[in-house]
């Protein structure tokens, strides 16, 4: 309706400028539909990949109401209705983001009220003596809260006063949130963390729905060529990739770096890890996500990544003795195609 009165009332340059703001806003809302920039579910849509297509959206309903105040007093519903449009418009992306921040409020408030029963409470019965230290890996904030993650289990534990004796500590692998305690770091995270800990971690659901949750791994991107690196001839079977069947200490070979292709088009692509550890745990351990982002070198129209990711940040497999059966599979997405695998 706005458009139709723009092009009846206005003048020849009026009517370039309103067709041009149409165009430039039905074009870049397609492109958005089209590519979705960030290739996520409608409730994790982030309003910023929109931020195109509302600019000339409400340039072009500005001037629409500009035009349309020169109207007589009987088109006033003409008037007003455009700028209430426009108020609308622009209020949308903050009650967006407003409603998003309240649902992750209170879904991460959950997590805090749950770690303090059930995490903190476990732990507590572990440290039955309070002159001994519990020395315990530190939670990576994704572990404790993946759609949100940031604080690490050293940053929570201020707020539970159980007095438990805890020594938090961590490998080079895991992130290093700098929030409020840094966590030392420790060469071995298998032999500094307590027995008694481990073992519990094979038999308590609560200790395995932290330590053995699935987690995004962070990876490093290739610059330099893999020739001195143990080239292994996989077992490739569609996507899948064994990348060890064998038993074997997770820190003499934790290493692992991958070439592999995928088609030249936007959007996101995954790789996951399994394998057989020593807490019984199976299925995906790790993923890693591959997006738009991610460096890549264009070879024959298609994106060839070279990434390195260290498995010792992965809590299973960084406190087993031993583990086998490593198993490497692709997302069918971008049709990726695995070129190597290098494990040290």
């Amino acid at each position: 309706m706005v458009l139709r009165l723009i092009l009846k009332k206005s003048d020849k340059k009026e009517k370039v400028f309103a067709l041009f703001l149409t165009a430039a806003f039905l074009s870049s809302a397609v492109m958005v539909l089209i590519v979705r920039p960030n290739d996520s579910n409608i409730p994790n849509f982030d309003f910023k990949h929109v931020g195109m297509s509302f600019y000339f959206y409400c340039l072009l309903l500005t001037l629409g109401s500009s035009l349309l105040v020169k109207f007589k007093k009987e088109s006033a519903p003409r008037i007003i209705i455009p700028i209430i449009i426009v108020i609308f418009a622009i209020q949308q992306p903050f009650s967006f983001f407003a409603f998003r921040l309240q649902e992750e409020a209170r879904a991460r408030k959950t997590v805090v009220e749950n770690m303090g029963h059930e995490l903190i409470g476990e732990l507590s019965k572990l440290s039955k003596d309070k002159s001994s230290t519990l020395s315990i890996p530190n939670l990576d904030g994704q572990y404790i809260y993946q759609p949100a993650q940031g604080y690490s289990l050293a940053d929570y534990l201020p707020f539970f006063n159980n007095k438990i004796p805890l020594q938090l500590v961590r490998n080079s692998a895991m992130n290093q949130y700098q929030k409020y305690h840094e966590v030392p770091e420790v060469i071995s995270l298998r032999d500094a963390t307590s027995l008694s800990f481990i073992e519990t971690l094979k038999t308590s659901s609560i200790l395995k729905s932290y330590y053995a949750s699935r987690v995004m791994m962070k990876y490093s991107t290739n610059t330099m060529q893999n020739d001195g690196k143990q080239y292994l001839v996989a077992s490739y079977s569609g996507t899948t990739t064994i990348i060890s069947k064998n038993p074997i200490d997770p820190e003499k070979r934790h290493i692992v770096s991958i070439d592999f292709l995928t088609d030249n088009t936007p959007g996101n692509a995954e790789i996951y890890f399994s394998f057989e550890n020593d807490f019984g745990v199976s299925g995906v351990m790790g993923q890693i996500k591959i997006d738009d982002y991610s460096p890549y070198i264009l070879v024959n129209s298609k994106r060839n990544y070279n990434i390195t990711a260290d498995m010792l940040q992965l809590y299973t497999y960084s406190l087993s003795k031993k583990v086998e059966n490593i198993v490497l599979w692709s997302s069918p997405k971008k049709n990726m195609h695995i070129n190597k695998v290098y494990f040290e």
